[in-house]
Order: structure tokens, then C-alpha cells, then sequence
């Protein structure tokens, strides 16, 4: 356990050399063991920091083309579905 924690803190330090890396990574790591230890799911942190970014960077020049008009992803079938999958997963638990 010592020897990754040792692994962890140096590609984080390394990959800019700044500490404000390593500090994300000890923030993120706490935020990943209370998920696990309330029951959550860490992969769905995971997949939200990786997955995140690119969402925005595809989704800035739609919503700059559409002139930030919301309403376009429900008039296509395809787009409305899927937008009303993810308004579900966000309201069922809720």
C-alpha cells in the first residue's frame, strides 16, 4: 500500500511538476473512498472526469451553431430519446 501511494504521488508531481496535482489526486482519492464506503460507484467518477471534457468540447461548438437553443436535441428522434434517458437517470433517484 505504501509503495502505490509513493507511485500515485510521483506521476501525479510529474506529469506538470506542480503540487496542486498531487493535491487533486489526494482530493479525488478521498471523494473515490467515501463513494466506495457509502456505496457508490467510483467508476462513475471515473468516467465523469475522463468523459466530461470531451462532452464540453463537442458540446460548445453545437451549442454556439444552434445559438444555445435547447430545444433543438429534442426535435430528432434519436437526440430526444437519448435526452430523455439521461433527464430519467438524473430524476429516478431524485
Amino acid at each position: 500500500m505504501p509503495l502505490i501511494v509513493v507511485f500515485c504521488v510521483t506521476g501525479a508531481y510529474s506529469l506538470k511538476n506542480s503540487v496542486w496535482d498531487v493535491g487533486q489526486m489526494l482530493v479525488f482519492g478521498v471523494v473515490g473512498y467515501l463513494m466506495k464506503k457509502l456505496g457508490y460507484s467510483p467508476a462513475a467518477l471515473v468516467l465523469a472526469l475522463v468523459l466530461g471534457p470531451l462532452a464540453e468540447r463537442g458540446a460548445a461548438p453545437v451549442a454556439h451553431h444552434l445559438g444555445c437553443r435547447m430545444g433543438i436535441f429534442f426535435t430528432r428522434p434519436i437526440s430526444a430519446v437519448l435526452m430523455v434517458l439521461a433527464l430519467s437517470a438524473i430524476a429516478v433517484p431524485v
